[in-house]
């Protein structure tokens, strides 16, 4: 007989087994956790940059079936990838290694303007979180910090650009504010769901719908496309 394919039994073995490489690594970093250790400033870069993705992975794995709804429950992490983003900085321009304190609002959060002499990478490096954390978040404060380091870097790391990126989640957190605003009077249960991030040339296409803000189930059945009556909607941002 042929022998038949049960995936939930391959997806719970295949979690397991990705936990375990995460223990490992946790053991691996566990080793050089003390910074001061590392007296190459690259190698010291490189472990922050490590840092940051074993942050990212705990919020991705939180997060995979439930949306941004579920974002700001891992504060934490996110706080803790902002500082590493911080410290990274740092190593190339000591005033940006200081957040200061957090603001609740756009404008204060762009009176001061520190840009970074321009850099460019071949890898991917701080730009991805700092983008993530500033479209994804509803906490002010993470949204802010996020948004200002995006600013102020000058970082090109492969496909990413981080005034571009800045100018790209600008535009997400507005389309979120309008919606929160409509639902000040209508209730809060619809959110933004970015469909797509797409780059051509020096533009950015932008798809997104407005989708129910509800549980793990109703999320579900959106991503699976029970919901195809909702309305998508599409915009070109040109990118300077």
């Amino acid at each position: 007989m042929p022998r038949t394919y049960d995936a939930d039994t391959w997806a719970v073995s295949g979690y397991y087994s990705f936990r375990l490489c995460l223990k490992r690594w946790d053991q691996a970093m566990s080793s050089i956790d003390d910074p001061l250790r590392i007296a190459d400033i690259t190698q010291h870069r490189a472990y922050l940059i490590l840092k940051m993705y074993r942050s990212l992975i705990d919020v991705l794995l939180g997060t995979v079936c439930r949306g941004d709804d579920h974002f700001d429950v891992y504060s934490a992490d996110l706080e803790r990838m902002l500082n590493l983003a911080e410290a990274f900085l740092g190593t190339y321009h000591p005033v940006l290694g200081s957040r200061g304190k957090p603001t609740d609002n756009h404008t204060q959060a762009e009176t001061h303007v520190t840009t970074m002499p321009p850099t460019i990478s071949m890898h991917m490096g701080i730009v991805p979180f700092l983008f993530l954390i500033a479209y994804r978040t509803k906490r002010p404060d993470l949204r802010n910090a996020s948004l200002r380091l995006l600013r102020d870097c000058n970082r090109r790391e492969g496909v990413w650009d981080s005034k571009w990126a800045y100018s790209l989640a600008k535009r997400v957190v507005k389309i979120k504010d309008s919606l929160s605003v409509a639902a000040e009077t209508q209730g809060p249960s619809w959110r933004v769901k970015v469909i797509e991030i797409g780059f051509r040339d020096s533009v950015v296409v932008l798809r997104y719908a407005i989708v129910p803000a509800r549980g793990l189930h109703e999320e579900s059945s959106w991503q699976t496309g029970s919901s195809a009556n909702l309305q998508e909607y599409a915009e070109v941002i040109v990118l300077s």
